[in-house]
Protein backbone atom coordinates (compact mmCIF):
# COMPACT_ATOMS: atom_id res chain seq x y z
CA UNK A 1 0.00 0.00 0.00
CA UNK A 2 3.26 2.32 -0.01
CA UNK A 3 2.67 5.45 -2.21
CA UNK A 4 4.77 5.07 -5.38
CA UNK A 5 5.10 6.71 -8.94
CA UNK A 6 2.81 4.08 -10.44
CA UNK A 7 -0.55 5.49 -9.74
CA UNK A 8 0.59 8.65 -10.75
CA UNK A 9 1.62 7.92 -13.85
CA UNK A 10 -1.63 5.61 -14.47
CA UNK A 11 -3.40 9.05 -13.11
CA UNK A 12 -1.60 10.96 -15.68
CA UNK A 13 -2.18 8.69 -18.42
CA UNK A 14 -5.56 8.32 -17.80
CA UNK A 15 -6.32 12.79 -17.20
CA UNK A 16 -5.22 12.57 -21.15
CA UNK A 17 -7.72 10.02 -22.81
CA UNK A 18 -11.56 10.83 -23.11
CA UNK A 19 -14.24 9.34 -20.20
CA UNK A 20 -15.35 7.01 -22.82
CA UNK A 21 -11.84 5.28 -22.45
CA UNK A 22 -10.87 5.80 -18.83
CA UNK A 23 -13.77 3.46 -17.91
CA UNK A 24 -12.91 0.22 -19.68
CA UNK A 25 -9.47 0.53 -17.28
CA UNK A 26 -11.27 1.91 -13.83
CA UNK A 27 -13.29 -1.66 -14.23
CA UNK A 28 -10.58 -3.92 -14.17
CA UNK A 29 -8.64 -2.17 -11.36
CA UNK A 30 -9.27 -2.93 -7.39
CA UNK A 31 -11.34 -0.81 -4.96
CA UNK A 32 -8.57 0.51 -2.58
CA UNK A 33 -6.58 1.21 -6.46
CA UNK A 34 -9.16 3.38 -7.60
CA UNK A 35 -8.79 5.65 -4.51
CA UNK A 36 -5.25 5.39 -4.64
CA UNK A 37 -6.01 6.33 -8.54
CA UNK A 38 -8.17 9.26 -7.48
CA UNK A 39 -5.43 10.64 -5.28
CA UNK A 40 -2.93 11.77 -8.13
CA UNK A 41 -5.81 12.57 -10.65
CA UNK A 42 -7.25 15.44 -12.22
CA UNK A 43 -10.82 16.54 -12.47
CA UNK A 44 -11.26 14.45 -15.78
CA UNK A 45 -10.31 11.19 -13.82
CA UNK A 46 -12.56 12.29 -10.72
CA UNK A 47 -15.53 12.78 -12.61
CA UNK A 48 -14.97 9.33 -14.37
CA UNK A 49 -14.77 7.32 -11.28
CA UNK A 50 -17.93 9.10 -9.56
CA UNK A 51 -19.84 8.32 -12.71
CA UNK A 52 -18.12 4.92 -13.75
CA UNK A 53 -21.03 2.36 -14.18
CA UNK A 54 -18.97 -0.16 -12.23
CA UNK A 55 -18.07 2.11 -9.29
CA UNK A 56 -19.96 4.93 -9.13
CA UNK A 57 -21.90 3.70 -6.08
CA UNK A 58 -18.95 3.12 -4.15
CA UNK A 59 -17.18 6.60 -5.02
CA UNK A 60 -19.79 9.32 -6.00
CA UNK A 61 -19.55 11.64 -3.04
CA UNK A 62 -16.99 9.68 -0.75
CA UNK A 63 -13.70 10.58 -2.55
CA UNK A 64 -12.44 12.82 -0.02
CA UNK A 65 -13.12 10.68 2.61
CA UNK A 66 -11.53 7.41 1.14
CA UNK A 67 -8.49 9.71 0.63
CA UNK A 68 -8.25 10.62 3.95
CA UNK A 69 -8.83 6.90 5.08
CA UNK A 70 -6.08 6.11 2.32
CA UNK A 71 -3.61 7.99 3.70
CA UNK A 72 -4.53 7.03 7.59
CA UNK A 73 -4.14 3.54 6.64
CA UNK A 74 -0.95 4.08 4.52
CA UNK A 75 0.62 6.21 7.73
CA UNK A 76 -0.23 3.11 10.26
CA UNK A 77 1.44 0.77 7.99
CA UNK A 78 4.50 2.76 8.37
CA UNK A 79 3.30 3.02 12.10
CA UNK A 80 3.19 -0.65 12.76
CA UNK A 81 4.76 -2.60 10.07
CA UNK A 82 8.49 -3.61 8.93
CA UNK A 83 9.09 -3.54 5.62
CA UNK A 84 7.12 -5.93 3.85
CA UNK A 85 5.65 -7.28 7.38
CA UNK A 86 1.68 -5.81 6.76
CA UNK A 87 1.49 -8.49 3.76
CA UNK A 88 1.67 -11.08 6.55
CA UNK A 89 -0.59 -9.10 9.41
CA UNK A 90 -4.19 -9.97 10.21
CA UNK A 91 -5.03 -6.46 9.54
CA UNK A 92 -3.89 -6.96 6.06
CA UNK A 93 -6.77 -9.50 5.81
CA UNK A 94 -9.21 -7.42 7.54
CA UNK A 95 -9.06 -5.38 4.41
CA UNK A 96 -8.83 -7.52 2.18
CA UNK A 97 -11.99 -5.81 0.67
CA UNK A 98 -9.16 -3.49 -0.80
CA UNK A 99 -8.00 -5.72 -2.98
CA UNK A 100 -11.62 -6.43 -4.59
CA UNK A 101 -12.71 -6.01 -8.08
CA UNK A 102 -15.90 -4.57 -9.10
CA UNK A 103 -17.62 -8.19 -9.36
CA UNK A 104 -16.17 -9.35 -5.64
CA UNK A 105 -18.71 -6.68 -4.45
CA UNK A 106 -21.82 -8.22 -5.87
CA UNK A 107 -22.86 -10.39 -2.81
CA UNK A 108 -20.59 -8.52 -0.22
CA UNK A 109 -22.10 -6.65 2.76
CA UNK A 110 -21.66 -4.13 4.50
CA UNK A 111 -22.53 -2.22 1.22
CA UNK A 112 -21.00 1.19 2.68
CA UNK A 113 -17.89 0.43 2.79
CA UNK A 114 -16.35 3.29 3.32
CA UNK A 115 -18.01 3.17 6.84
CA UNK A 116 -16.53 -0.29 7.33
CA UNK A 117 -12.67 0.86 6.63
CA UNK A 118 -13.30 3.55 8.88
CA UNK A 119 -14.06 0.99 11.43
CA UNK A 120 -10.92 -0.98 10.45
CA UNK A 121 -8.95 1.92 11.04
CA UNK A 122 -10.15 2.59 14.17
CA UNK A 123 -10.14 -0.24 15.50
CA UNK A 124 -6.37 -0.35 14.55
CA UNK A 125 -5.34 2.40 16.11
CA UNK A 126 -7.63 1.39 19.29
CA UNK A 127 -4.84 -1.75 19.35
CA UNK A 128 -2.53 0.85 19.46
CA UNK A 129 -3.44 2.54 22.16
CA UNK A 130 -4.00 -0.58 24.34
CA UNK A 131 -0.60 -1.30 24.08
CA UNK A 132 0.34 2.57 25.14
CA UNK A 133 -2.22 1.85 28.53
CA UNK A 134 -1.64 3.34 30.96
CA UNK A 135 1.70 5.30 30.10
CA UNK A 136 -0.37 7.85 28.07
CA UNK A 137 1.19 10.53 29.67
CA UNK A 138 4.48 8.77 29.77
CA UNK A 139 4.38 8.35 26.16
CA UNK A 140 3.49 12.42 25.52
CA UNK A 141 6.19 13.29 27.65
CA UNK A 142 8.61 12.73 24.70
CA UNK A 143 6.26 15.31 22.31
CA UNK A 144 8.83 18.39 23.56
CA UNK A 145 12.42 18.49 24.69
CA UNK A 146 12.57 17.27 28.49
CA UNK A 147 13.21 20.54 30.74
CA UNK A 148 11.58 22.75 28.53
CA UNK A 149 8.62 24.80 30.00
CA UNK A 150 5.51 24.20 27.83
CA UNK A 151 3.80 27.05 25.74
CA UNK A 152 0.22 27.07 25.49
CA UNK A 153 0.12 25.45 21.91
CA UNK A 154 3.21 22.30 23.15
CA UNK A 155 0.38 21.91 25.94
CA UNK A 156 -2.33 22.01 24.44
CA UNK A 157 -0.76 19.08 21.74
CA UNK A 158 0.13 17.04 24.91
CA UNK A 159 -3.37 17.51 26.15
CA UNK A 160 -5.15 16.59 22.97
CA UNK A 161 -2.69 13.32 22.61
CA UNK A 162 -3.32 12.20 26.15
CA UNK A 163 -7.34 12.67 25.58
CA UNK A 164 -7.35 10.73 21.92
CA UNK A 165 -5.30 8.16 23.17
CA UNK A 166 -7.88 7.24 26.22
CA UNK A 167 -10.41 7.95 23.59
CA UNK A 168 -9.06 5.51 21.31
CA UNK A 169 -8.67 2.96 24.25
CA UNK A 170 -11.82 3.17 25.67
CA UNK A 171 -13.43 2.22 21.85
CA UNK A 172 -15.20 -0.69 21.20
CA UNK A 173 -15.62 -2.22 17.86
CA UNK A 174 -18.52 -3.42 17.92
CA UNK A 175 -20.22 -0.55 19.67
CA UNK A 176 -18.91 3.14 18.88
CA UNK A 177 -19.43 5.43 21.34
CA UNK A 178 -20.56 9.20 19.73
CA UNK A 179 -17.46 10.95 20.59
CA UNK A 180 -15.52 8.69 18.01
CA UNK A 181 -12.52 10.38 16.88
CA UNK A 182 -12.83 11.75 13.45
CA UNK A 183 -10.39 11.40 10.49
CA UNK A 184 -8.82 14.56 10.64
CA UNK A 185 -8.46 13.98 14.37
CA UNK A 186 -6.80 10.27 13.80
CA UNK A 187 -4.24 12.18 11.07
CA UNK A 188 -3.09 14.09 13.65
CA UNK A 189 -2.74 11.76 16.84
CA UNK A 190 -0.75 9.31 14.32
CA UNK A 191 1.36 12.15 13.45
CA UNK A 192 2.05 13.02 17.07
CA UNK A 193 2.60 9.55 17.80
CA UNK A 194 5.15 9.24 15.04
CA UNK A 195 7.12 12.18 16.38
CA UNK A 196 6.94 10.61 19.77
CA UNK A 197 8.23 7.35 18.48
CA UNK A 198 11.09 9.12 16.91
CA UNK A 199 11.87 11.19 20.09
CA UNK A 200 11.94 7.86 22.17
CA UNK A 201 14.21 6.17 19.77
CA UNK A 202 16.59 9.13 19.43
CA UNK A 203 16.61 9.13 23.66
CA UNK A 204 17.45 5.30 23.60
CA UNK A 205 20.14 5.69 21.18
CA UNK A 206 21.68 8.67 23.19
CA UNK A 207 21.42 6.64 26.34
CA UNK A 208 22.98 3.90 25.27
CA UNK A 209 25.60 5.99 24.07
CA UNK A 210 26.45 7.53 27.32
CA UNK A 211 26.58 4.55 28.87
CA UNK A 212 29.17 3.63 26.84
CA UNK A 213 31.33 6.46 27.84
CA UNK A 214 30.57 5.22 31.27
CA UNK A 215 31.80 2.03 31.32
CA UNK A 216 35.20 3.05 29.67
CA UNK A 217 35.68 4.84 32.51
CA UNK A 218 34.81 2.97 35.00
CA UNK A 219 34.36 -0.85 33.73
CA UNK A 220 35.40 -2.08 37.14
CA UNK A 221 32.95 0.03 38.93
CA UNK A 222 30.05 -0.91 36.31
CA UNK A 223 28.61 -4.13 35.06
CA UNK A 224 25.56 -5.49 33.12
CA UNK A 225 22.02 -5.59 35.60
CA UNK A 226 22.44 -9.37 36.26
CA UNK A 227 26.15 -10.44 35.80
CA UNK A 228 28.03 -11.65 38.69
CA UNK A 229 29.93 -9.68 41.20
CA UNK A 230 33.13 -10.44 40.09
CA UNK A 231 35.40 -8.53 37.68
CA UNK A 232 34.91 -9.02 34.15
CA UNK A 233 37.32 -10.72 32.18
CA UNK A 234 36.40 -9.29 29.08
CA UNK A 235 34.62 -5.96 29.40
CA UNK A 236 35.17 -4.95 25.85
CA UNK A 237 32.08 -7.49 24.72
CA UNK A 238 29.77 -4.91 26.98
CA UNK A 239 30.66 -2.23 25.26
CA UNK A 240 30.51 -3.18 22.14
CA UNK A 241 26.92 -4.55 22.70
CA UNK A 242 25.78 -1.46 24.29
CA UNK A 243 27.21 0.45 20.73
CA UNK A 244 25.58 -2.31 18.26
CA UNK A 245 22.15 -1.51 20.07
CA UNK A 246 22.50 2.30 19.96
CA UNK A 247 23.46 1.86 15.98
CA UNK A 248 20.59 -0.17 15.71
CA UNK A 249 18.31 2.03 17.28
CA UNK A 250 19.59 5.39 15.46
CA UNK A 251 19.04 3.00 11.85
CA UNK A 252 15.09 2.34 12.85
CA UNK A 253 15.16 6.36 13.95
CA UNK A 254 15.75 7.18 10.12
CA UNK A 255 14.59 4.43 7.63
CA UNK A 256 10.85 5.60 8.27
CA UNK A 257 9.43 3.27 10.08
CA UNK A 258 8.73 3.77 13.28
CA UNK A 259 7.36 0.34 14.07
CA UNK A 260 4.86 0.61 16.80
CA UNK A 261 4.70 -2.77 18.55
CA UNK A 262 8.36 -4.04 18.17
CA UNK A 263 10.58 -2.24 20.90
CA UNK A 264 14.68 -3.03 19.87
CA UNK A 265 16.71 -3.62 23.12
CA UNK A 266 13.42 -3.12 24.97
CA UNK A 267 15.13 -5.17 28.13
CA UNK A 268 17.69 -2.11 28.37
CA UNK A 269 14.15 0.44 29.21
CA UNK A 270 12.20 -1.68 30.78
CA UNK A 271 13.55 -1.74 34.13
CA UNK A 272 13.54 1.50 36.69
CA UNK A 273 17.42 1.15 36.64
CA UNK A 274 19.75 1.99 33.50
CA UNK A 275 21.49 -1.11 31.11
CA UNK A 276 24.64 -0.93 33.53
CA UNK A 277 24.49 -0.69 37.47
CA UNK A 278 27.66 -0.23 40.29
CA UNK A 279 28.88 -3.24 41.70
CA UNK A 280 28.00 -4.26 45.21
CA UNK A 281 31.47 -3.52 46.79
CA UNK A 282 30.80 0.32 45.41
CA UNK A 283 27.56 0.22 47.61
CA UNK A 284 29.42 -1.25 50.41
CA UNK A 285 32.65 0.87 50.10
CA UNK A 286 30.09 3.83 49.75
CA UNK A 287 29.17 3.28 53.22
CA UNK A 288 31.90 2.00 55.21
CA UNK A 289 33.75 5.28 54.10
CA UNK A 290 30.39 7.05 54.83
CA UNK A 291 30.62 5.57 58.55
CA UNK A 292 33.92 6.88 59.62
CA UNK A 293 33.31 9.94 58.00
CA UNK A 294 29.56 11.06 57.79
CA UNK A 295 28.44 14.13 55.35
CA UNK A 296 27.59 16.70 57.11
CA UNK A 297 24.24 17.50 56.20
CA UNK A 298 20.93 18.22 57.60
CA UNK A 299 20.01 14.98 60.05
CA UNK A 300 23.87 14.50 60.53
CA UNK A 301 25.71 15.95 63.59
CA UNK A 302 28.23 17.93 62.03
CA UNK A 303 30.64 16.82 65.42
CA UNK A 304 30.25 13.37 64.51
CA UNK A 305 33.89 12.34 62.94
CA UNK A 306 35.79 14.66 60.81
CA UNK A 307 33.33 14.19 57.70
CA UNK A 308 33.36 18.20 57.05
CA UNK A 309 37.21 18.28 56.64
CA UNK A 310 37.50 14.95 54.81
CA UNK A 311 36.24 15.80 51.55
CA UNK A 312 36.53 18.66 49.14
CA UNK A 313 33.73 20.52 48.31
CA UNK A 314 33.12 19.13 44.75
CA UNK A 315 32.93 15.58 46.25
CA UNK A 316 31.15 16.95 49.25
CA UNK A 317 28.47 18.29 46.66
CA UNK A 318 27.95 14.92 44.72
CA UNK A 319 28.58 13.10 48.13
CA UNK A 320 24.58 14.91 48.94
CA UNK A 321 23.90 14.08 45.40
CA UNK A 322 24.49 10.17 46.00
CA UNK A 323 22.23 10.54 49.20
CA UNK A 324 19.54 11.72 47.70
CA UNK A 325 19.43 9.49 44.86
CA UNK A 326 20.48 6.04 46.85
CA UNK A 327 16.34 4.88 48.20
CA UNK A 328 14.99 4.60 45.06
CA UNK A 329 15.22 5.20 40.93
CA UNK A 330 14.77 8.46 39.63
CA UNK A 331 10.97 7.76 37.05
CA UNK A 332 10.90 8.83 33.54
CA UNK A 333 10.14 12.93 34.53
CA UNK A 334 13.09 12.72 36.70
CA UNK A 335 10.88 12.65 40.06
CA UNK A 336 11.60 10.38 42.87
CA UNK A 337 9.30 6.44 42.02
CA UNK A 338 9.99 5.61 45.45
CA UNK A 339 7.22 3.39 46.50
CA UNK A 340 7.81 0.29 49.39
CA UNK A 341 5.03 -1.56 48.17
CA UNK A 342 6.52 -1.32 44.75
CA UNK A 343 10.42 -3.21 45.36
CA UNK A 344 11.00 -2.51 41.61
CA UNK A 345 11.10 0.77 42.56
CA UNK A 346 13.80 0.62 45.55
CA UNK A 347 17.48 1.06 44.66
CA UNK A 348 19.04 -0.38 47.58
CA UNK A 349 18.34 -2.91 50.50
CA UNK A 350 20.98 -3.47 53.33
CA UNK A 351 21.93 -0.04 54.03
CA UNK A 352 21.33 3.08 56.55
CA UNK A 353 18.95 4.32 53.59
CA UNK A 354 17.26 1.10 52.14
CA UNK A 355 13.35 1.39 52.48
CA UNK A 356 13.78 -2.59 52.30
CA UNK A 357 16.11 -4.02 54.68
CA UNK A 358 17.70 -1.54 56.32
CA UNK A 359 21.32 -1.98 57.71
CA UNK A 360 24.72 -0.81 58.59
CA UNK A 361 25.77 -1.52 54.96
CA UNK A 362 28.41 -4.32 55.50
CA UNK A 363 25.94 -5.99 53.08
CA UNK A 364 24.77 -3.99 51.24
CA UNK A 365 23.68 -4.61 47.50
CA UNK A 366 22.00 -2.75 44.72
CA UNK A 367 18.34 -4.34 43.87
CA UNK A 368 17.65 -5.24 40.13
CA UNK A 369 14.41 -6.57 40.49
CA UNK A 370 12.82 -7.65 36.66
CA UNK A 371 9.76 -6.32 35.69
CA UNK A 372 7.55 -6.89 32.64
CA UNK A 373 4.93 -5.62 30.90
CA UNK A 374 6.36 -1.57 31.37
CA UNK A 375 6.55 0.22 28.07
CA UNK A 376 10.58 0.86 27.21
CA UNK A 377 10.98 4.74 27.86
CA UNK A 378 14.36 6.00 28.38
CA UNK A 379 15.73 6.76 31.60
CA UNK A 380 15.60 10.15 32.89
CA UNK A 381 18.63 12.24 32.80
CA UNK A 382 18.42 12.71 36.31
CA UNK A 383 18.86 8.37 36.96
CA UNK A 384 21.67 8.52 34.30
CA UNK A 385 23.33 11.49 36.29
CA UNK A 386 22.96 9.83 39.98
CA UNK A 387 24.90 6.40 38.13
CA UNK A 388 27.25 8.74 36.90
CA UNK A 389 28.18 10.55 40.01
CA UNK A 390 27.89 7.50 42.01
CA UNK A 391 30.79 6.30 40.15
CA UNK A 392 32.68 9.21 40.44
CA UNK A 393 32.41 9.16 43.83
CA UNK A 394 33.95 5.49 44.44
CA UNK A 395 36.71 6.35 42.53
CA UNK A 396 37.43 9.45 44.85
CA UNK A 397 37.03 7.12 47.28
CA UNK A 398 39.34 4.05 45.94
CA UNK A 399 42.15 6.84 45.90
CA UNK A 400 42.11 7.81 49.00
CA UNK A 401 40.81 4.62 51.31
CA UNK A 402 42.79 1.73 49.13
CA UNK A 403 42.47 -0.94 52.08
CA UNK A 404 39.14 -0.59 52.43
CA UNK A 405 38.69 -1.10 48.94
CA UNK A 406 40.31 -4.50 49.14
CA UNK A 407 38.22 -5.27 51.94
CA UNK A 408 35.09 -4.54 50.52
CA UNK A 409 35.83 -6.53 46.87
CA UNK A 410 37.07 -9.54 48.94
CA UNK A 411 38.64 -12.92 47.40
CA UNK A 412 36.41 -13.45 44.68
CA UNK A 413 37.00 -10.26 43.09
CA UNK A 414 39.86 -11.17 40.62
CA UNK A 415 38.73 -14.81 41.05
CA UNK A 416 36.16 -14.20 37.60
CA UNK A 417 36.27 -17.81 36.48
CA UNK A 418 37.35 -19.37 39.89
CA UNK A 419 34.67 -22.27 41.10
CA UNK A 420 35.51 -21.35 44.78
CA UNK A 421 33.73 -18.46 44.16
CA UNK A 422 30.76 -19.69 42.56
CA UNK A 423 31.15 -22.15 45.67
CA UNK A 424 30.81 -18.60 48.02
CA UNK A 425 28.38 -16.68 46.00
CA UNK A 426 25.88 -19.43 46.21
CA UNK A 427 26.57 -20.28 50.08
CA UNK A 428 26.01 -16.44 50.27
CA UNK A 429 23.01 -16.56 48.50
CA UNK A 430 21.89 -19.28 50.66
CA UNK A 431 23.06 -17.75 53.82
CA UNK A 432 20.80 -14.11 52.69
CA UNK A 433 17.64 -16.62 52.06
CA UNK A 434 18.21 -18.12 55.28
CA UNK A 435 18.29 -14.66 56.85
CA UNK A 436 15.18 -13.64 54.93
CA UNK A 437 12.96 -16.43 56.21
CA UNK A 438 13.90 -16.09 59.89
CA UNK A 439 12.97 -12.40 59.99
CA UNK A 440 9.81 -13.19 58.31
CA UNK A 441 8.96 -15.99 60.84
CA UNK A 442 9.59 -13.39 63.46
CA UNK A 443 7.57 -10.87 62.45
CA UNK A 444 4.90 -13.47 61.79
CA UNK A 445 5.46 -14.98 65.65
CA UNK A 446 5.41 -11.09 67.12
CA UNK A 447 2.34 -10.53 64.63
CA UNK A 448 0.75 -13.39 66.87
CA UNK A 449 2.15 -12.61 69.81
Amino acid sequence: MSKGGRFARIARDLEKLPPELIEPVLADLEYGQIVRVSQFGGPRVTWAIENSPAWSRFFRGKLPVLQQLDDLTNELITLCYATGGFKNSPWYDQLSFLRYQKDNFRFKYPTDWASHWALMVRGRLHSVAQDLYPNFTETAYFLFPAGTPLNANETEEVEFFIDTAFTLYSLKTNNWPANVPSLPVLARWIALYKRVRHARLAAQAAELDRLVALHERHADRVKQPWAPQTRRPNPDHVVAGLRREAARLKRRNVDGRVWHGRELSGYRFRPAFAALVPYDWCLRLFCEVFKRHPVPDEGVEEGRGDGESVYPQEVLEMMREVLEGLPSFYYVYGEKMLDPSRPETLRTARTPWSVSEPADGRDGRFLTKRVRGKNPFPHSDNELRWLETFVEVILWMEEHFPSLVNEVRGEEWEDCHGIEATKRRREERKRRKEELVKEARSRENGAKT
